[in-house]
């Protein structure tokens, strides 16, 4: 009994090992996608150049715009929608939320 309730806190606060295991592993695939994609026009490594949004601003609670955005386009930005899966899409998200101002 005595383990089984750390475990439990750990899996309701979304601590699990496994579950930081893969959240690392999104993080580095979104940072991999992003290099390829993203990085000509937003900066490397999320370092914008002054020519674009500069992604770290977005909010935890902003995904519906990230999604919307990457989706249909925005300003320069060329719409995305059918060349990025949803899963990129995720992956994206974890490597700019990981590196947010907020």
């Amino acid at each position: 009994m005595r383990k089984t309730i750390p475990l439990l806190l750990a899996a309701l606060f979304g601590m699990l090992p496994g579950r930081a295991l893969a959240q690392d592993e999104a993080v580095a695939a979104g940072a991999e996608i992003y290099a390829a994609d993203c990085a000509v026009c937003h900066g490397e490594r999320l370092r914008n150049p002054g020519t674009s949004f500069d992604l770290r601003e977005f909010r935890a609670d902003e995904r519906a715009r990230f999604e919307q955005a990457v989706l249909d386009g925005k300003g320069q930005m060329p719409p995305w929608r059918g060349v990025l899966s949803d899963e990129q899409r995720d992956q994206i998200w974890a490597y700019i939320r990981a590196y947010a101002y907020e």
